[in-house]
């Protein structure tokens, strides 16, 4: 009988993801708000908090953002076009797939642009604040053994596809065993 995958390190496999080497067109740096631009805000910071209030409420909400940073980086890269909301332009996005069936931690990353975007109009992007909130998540559901730095610079993707995510993501009922 096949052994079962144990939740914790089913959350590091998904945290180690993180590590990879991002596929973008803007080379990411560390410190990228605090280097270029008026934000004088700790980026990171706010989000960290926000991550914290919700992840000690609800620790599903922790593995919840940790796997909206895994189907937003394997369908488009990691740009944030998991977060797009359908609209007449484009009435299918990636949220509406069937591979994206019970996203959870979306409430999270809104509250933190909300934070910010009173905070540094206008600058920090849905697609860091996503990948922030995942490394938060790792190293809080981790009691704080899982700690990893995360360049930022990314830019939020303007295409949404909910058959690029049924084409790129495990099906939803998929088991570990």
């Amino acid at each position: 009988m096949p052994r079962c995958v144990d939740a914790a390190l089913f959350v590091l496999l998904i945290a180690l993801h993180a590590l990879l080497p991002v596929t973008t067109d803007a080379a990411l740096q560390d410190g990228f708000y605090s280097i270029n631009s008026n934000c004088t805000v700790d980026v990171e910071a706010t989000v960290a908090s926000v991550v914290q209030q919700y992840v000690y409420a609800d620790r599903g909400i922790g593995a919840g953002l940790i796997r909206l940073h895994f189907h937003d980086c394997f369908v488009r890269g990691c740009d944030g076009s998991v977060l797009l909301d359908a609209s007449p332009a484009n009435p299918n996005p990636e949220k509406t797939s069937p591979a994206n069936g019970g996203l959870r931690g979306l409430e999270v990353i809104q509250e933190a642009k909300r934070q910010l975007e009173s905070l540094c109009p206008g600058t920090v992007s849905c697609a860091d604040i996503l990948a922030f909130s995942a490394r938060d998540a790792a190293r809080i559901l981790s009691a704080w053994v899982i700690s990893y730095r995360v360049p930022s610079g990314r830019r939020d993707g303007l295409t949404s596809s909910a058959s690029d995510a049924t084409q790129n993501l495990p099906p939803p009922l998929l088991t570990l065993c």
